[in-house]
């Protein structure tokens, strides 16, 4: 019946795809472009690639897509499809070759017309995060940055990812390593990106931590420009957070009391009447807010340092936080 012959015909190509490996399409692929061979600009077009493509596993497969890329190029194919560098990436990240996906991210504008799509880029740039490899990460970012065609609404996730890892970096190192955060912060103000609260409260528990540690030692300069680079944190956090429609909850609360007791910064509104003025003010406020946290696992906790902080005020107001 037509039915099964048409089962038939499918199963047979079915077979054949499944014998296919990139050596033996890049074997064609050569015969094609060989003197005797029957090369068409009209029939050969980027989208052959992507069956070698889809064929590639580990760093051989990925030499013959190379090649494969090679002689389309030299017979003059052009690669400004919208999906290719996309494919190209994920090929890439596919078969074990990131030092070769970063240097595409920074570098395609030289050859191709379209960036890869975010979502695969900012795949890319976690896995350079969880080996902890800042710089390559920020190489990424930057890379993506430059991508005029990437609106910053998506470049929002790749600065959130980035600053997350880089804070928690910075607070198992030395001081001097959250001025690269921070130079990283100002730029994402500086391209339009909005920010998650989250970040923002990382950054200025980081600050604020590294002012006590800078007191303690009396560094004053870093100490002031430390508070002064958490009030600008502060600032914006105040300003981004009602767009995402979520209370700031205890944990702001609880660092802008801290901003405030140090550094006299004041704020407008509702954060004006919920901070107050004393330490016994900062105090009972912290331990309003923190009472569900200090006593549950994995939660929020108020900073030691501010405790420590706190505890040696005259009028012995700290003592009020660990009581709860």
């Amino acid at each position: 019946s037509p039915v099964m012959l048409r089962a038939r015909a499918l199963l047979a190509v079915a077979d054949v795809r499944s014998a296919q490996t990139t050596t033996s399409l890049l074997a064609d692929l050569k015969q094609k472009t060989s003197p005797l061979g029957q090369w068409s600009r009209q029939r050969d077009t980027v989208h052959d690639l992507y069956d070698i493509f889809r064929l590639a596993k580990n760093s051989a497969d990925y030499k013959n897509c190379l090649h494969a890329v090679n002689n389309f190029y030299n017979f003059g194919v052009d690669f400004n499809h919208w999906d290719f560098t996309s494919r190209l990436l994920a090929l890439q990240m596919r078969t074990g070759s990131p030092a070769e996906a970063i240097a595409l991210v920074e570098s395609y504008r030289g050859w191709l017309g379209f960036p890869p799509e975010s979502q695969l880029i900012i795949s890319l740039l976690n896995h350079c995060l969880a080996d902890g490899d800042l710089q390559s990460g920020r190489r990424v970012l930057a890379g993506m940055r430059q991508a005029w065609q990437i609106p910053p609404a998506k470049l929002g996730a790749a600065y959130g990812l980035y600053l997350t890892s880089a804070i928690h970096q910075s607070e198992q190192s030395v001081l001097a390593n959250l001025d690269d955060v921070l130079a990283i912060y100002k730029d994402s103000l500086a391209v339009g990106v909005e920010l998650p609260s989250a970040v923002h409260l990382s950054l200025l528990q980081a600050l604020l931590v590294q002012n006590e540690e800078a007191r303690s030692t009396e560094n004053h300069d870093l100490a002031q420009k430390r508070l002064e680079a958490a009030s600008a944190v502060a600032s914006r956090l105040l300003e981004e957070a009602p767009k995402h429609g979520m209370p700031l909850g205890y944990r702001a609360c609880c660092l802008l009391c801290w901003l405030h007791w140090r550094s006299g910064v004041s704020f407008s509104g509702y954060w004006s009447a919920v901070i107050g003025q004393t330490a016994e003010d900062i105090a009972e406020t912290c331990r309003e807010n923190v009472h569900c946290s200090l006593g549950s696992r994995g939660a929020w906790r108020v900073p030691g340092q501010f405790v420590e902080a706190l505890r040696g005020t005259p009028d012995g107001a700290a003592p009020r936080l660990l009581s709860v």
